[in-house]
């Protein structure tokens, strides 16, 4: 099992990759655990995106998901 977890800021109206947060790898299990604290500029709506892989044998599957947008005041 592995799990990227990226920071997102919405600039306009588009969702940008400010940076990729950290990359966590399980082997033997189903479950995965990451976390990371990071300073940010205010200003900005900011959110935390997940990508997830689970790999078993021949089988490869892929999902993504994401937090709300959080609101970081100046």
């Amino acid at each position: 099992v592995k799990v990227t977890l990226y920071l997102q800021r919405l600039e306009g109206s588009t969702w940008t990759t400010v940076t990729t947060l950290s990359t966590k790898v399980v082997y033997n299990d189903h479950y995965v655990s990451n976390s990371k604290n990071v300073s940010v500029t205010g200003g900005y709506y900011y959110r935390i995106k997940g990508s997830h892989v689970a790999i078993k044998g021949k089988t490869t599957e892929t999902t993504s998901s994401s937090t709300d947008g959080m609101w970081v005041s100046k």
